[in-house]
């Protein structure tokens, strides 16, 4: 019996295809790693969660995350009629504090009868604006 001459290769070079050939096609397979994000985040986010209102505030940039009309809006200042109550200290690794929020609901309820107080509200207002400055001092050099 005679083999084709053209399918004729030394086996060293069929070794060679082979090798190169066989991770193309196992590669896609795995996907990428299990460790593709780092473990110790370099930053952190320090906001106030107001589970009352479902507000957060970003101490470091004085800004307000809040629901508007099913959209999460980001001001300054916030509209009159959204009022804060009681403050949770929250560290986020992400600067969208609402990609947590369905967590952040469920971990810390709003209290139990509480009413709308402009007076309160006012003070905790003044308190973060106050808390972004000095945070401002802190971390700007």
């Amino acid at each position: 019996m005679e083999i084709n001459n053209r399918f004729k290769l030394p086996a060293a070079a069929w070794l060679l295809a082979l090798t190169m050939l066989l991770p193309a096609c196992v590669a896609d397979v795995y996907g990428p790693g299990p460790y593709t994000q780092p473990q110790n985040p370099a930053y952190y986010y320090d906001y106030s969660y107001y589970p009352n209102s479902g507000v957060y505030f970003n101490y470091y940039s004085g800004y307000y995350y809040y629901r508007s009309n099913n959209a999460w809006m980001r001001a300054r200042t916030l509209p009159p009629h959204v009022y804060l109550g009681s403050r949770v200290a929250l560290r986020i690794t992400s600067d969208r504090p609402y990609t947590y929020y369905n967590v952040h609901r469920q971990r810390y309820r709003p209290s139990p009868g509480y009413h709308p107080d402009p007076t309160r509200d006012r003070r905790e207002r003044s308190y973060n604006r106050d808390h972004h400055e000095q945070y401002l001092k802190r971390y700007r050099r």
